[in-house]
């Protein structure tokens, strides 16, 4: 079982925390380094796109997982077609939490 870890965050300078596993941290994390952004504007532009009946710590989840869904698949793609033209994940995950 992952350890969860609660965290201070902000979402436009406004405090607050969100309790992920460990795992989720690092795969929030590792989504800001390869979009060559920080965790707290992702979660604010999160925060800004969700459905306003979905908590902010579900829809991070889902992002989260749907950006590494769609990057192993067009990792996939690139492997299989050689299609360098696909764009960063970041842009379908983001339409799987509207």
């Amino acid at each position: 079982m992952t350890k969860q870890s609660n965290r201070v965050i902000y979402i436009y300078e406004k405090k607050t925390s969100m309790c992920l596993d460990d795992a989720e941290w690092d795969a929030l994390d590792s989504m800001c380094a390869t979009e060559n952004t920080n965790r707290n504007e992702l979660l604010s532009l999160v925060s800004t796109f969700k459905d306003a009946d979905v908590g902010l710590t579900t829809a991070t989840r889902i992002l989260t997982q749907s950006y590494h869904y769609h990057a192993s698949m067009i990792q996939l793609k690139k492997n299989s077609l050689k299609n360098n033209s696909i764009t960063s994940p970041l842009f379908a995950a983001i339409q799987d939490i509207l």
